[in-house]
Protein backbone atom coordinates (compact mmCIF):
# COMPACT_ATOMS: atom_id res chain seq x y z
CA UNK A 1 0.00 0.00 0.00
CA UNK A 2 1.20 3.26 -1.09
CA UNK A 3 2.51 5.58 1.87
CA UNK A 4 1.17 9.45 0.98
CA UNK A 5 2.91 10.34 5.05
CA UNK A 6 6.13 9.64 2.59
CA UNK A 7 5.24 10.73 -0.67
CA UNK A 8 7.10 13.61 -2.07
CA UNK A 9 5.97 15.23 -5.27
CA UNK A 10 9.26 14.64 -7.01
CA UNK A 11 8.24 11.15 -6.91
CA UNK A 12 4.87 11.29 -8.71
CA UNK A 13 5.83 10.65 -11.73
CA UNK A 14 7.59 7.52 -11.37
CA UNK A 15 4.44 6.17 -9.53
CA UNK A 16 2.98 3.38 -11.94
CA UNK A 17 -0.61 3.61 -13.17
CA UNK A 18 -1.98 2.06 -10.35
CA UNK A 19 -0.18 3.59 -7.33
CA UNK A 20 -0.87 7.15 -9.20
CA UNK A 21 -4.30 6.57 -8.91
CA UNK A 22 -4.11 5.16 -5.40
CA UNK A 23 -2.66 8.28 -4.24
CA UNK A 24 -5.48 10.08 -5.54
CA UNK A 25 -7.80 8.22 -4.16
CA UNK A 26 -5.98 8.27 -0.68
CA UNK A 27 -5.72 11.96 -1.34
CA UNK A 28 -8.86 12.95 -2.02
CA UNK A 29 -10.00 10.91 1.09
CA UNK A 30 -7.67 12.63 3.30
CA UNK A 31 -7.52 15.65 5.77
CA UNK A 32 -6.67 18.50 3.94
CA UNK A 33 -3.13 20.06 4.50
CA UNK A 34 -1.29 22.24 2.27
CA UNK A 35 1.08 19.38 1.57
CA UNK A 36 -1.60 16.92 0.63
CA UNK A 37 -2.54 19.24 -2.04
CA UNK A 38 0.01 19.76 -3.40
CA UNK A 39 0.39 16.18 -3.91
CA UNK A 40 -2.70 15.30 -5.49
CA UNK A 41 -3.16 18.05 -7.80
CA UNK A 42 0.59 16.36 -9.10
CA UNK A 43 -0.85 13.74 -9.34
CA UNK A 44 -3.91 14.69 -11.36
CA UNK A 45 -1.42 17.27 -13.42
CA UNK A 46 0.20 13.56 -14.08
CA UNK A 47 -2.76 11.46 -14.91
CA UNK A 48 -3.66 14.22 -17.51
CA UNK A 49 -0.16 13.47 -18.98
CA UNK A 50 0.12 10.18 -19.03
CA UNK A 51 -3.17 10.00 -20.94
CA UNK A 52 -2.51 12.66 -23.75
CA UNK A 53 0.47 10.99 -24.56
CA UNK A 54 -1.53 7.40 -24.60
CA UNK A 55 -4.37 9.36 -27.18
CA UNK A 56 -2.40 11.94 -29.20
CA UNK A 57 -4.12 10.41 -32.48
CA UNK A 58 -0.37 8.70 -33.98
CA UNK A 59 -0.38 5.08 -34.70
CA UNK A 60 1.56 3.19 -32.43
CA UNK A 61 4.93 1.31 -33.33
CA UNK A 62 3.21 -2.28 -34.73
CA UNK A 63 0.34 -0.42 -36.76
CA UNK A 64 3.03 1.74 -38.44
CA UNK A 65 5.02 -1.80 -38.75
CA UNK A 66 1.72 -3.04 -40.75
CA UNK A 67 0.99 0.46 -42.95
CA UNK A 68 4.85 0.82 -43.75
CA UNK A 69 6.82 -1.95 -43.22
CA UNK A 70 8.74 0.37 -41.28
CA UNK A 71 8.51 2.48 -37.77
CA UNK A 72 9.43 6.53 -37.74
CA UNK A 73 10.68 8.00 -35.47
CA UNK A 74 8.80 10.91 -34.22
CA UNK A 75 10.88 13.22 -32.40
CA UNK A 76 14.23 12.61 -34.30
CA UNK A 77 17.57 14.01 -32.49
CA UNK A 78 19.28 14.37 -35.83
CA UNK A 79 16.78 16.95 -37.13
Amino acid sequence: MLNIQTLRVDEIENLTHDELHEAVALLENAQPSERQAQLLNRALDEIDEREQWQDDGQPDWAQEWEDFGEVYDDCPEYI
